[in-house]
């Protein structure tokens, strides 16, 4: 019993170490999808500042 824990914990900690390492990776596609949400909250609040309210369709006719 005690051998099949250290076996399981030991997986868990492989699990952790492979999540932690490919992190990293992952940074440069959700800085590009933050900017992306950034030009739209941009365009939105710059559309609210000119008219004073949100636009009735959604900006950029998508």
């Amino acid at each position: 019993m005690r051998i099949i824990f250290c076996l399981l914990l030991g997986l868990v900690a492989v699990f952790c170490a492979f999540v932690g390492g490919t992190m990293p990776l992952m940074l440069p596609s959700q800085a590009a999808k933050n900017r992306a949400y950034y030009q739209q909250f941009k365009a939105a609040a710059a559309y609210i500042d000119k008219n004073g309210k949100l636009p009735a369709t959604e900006l950029g006719g998508s």
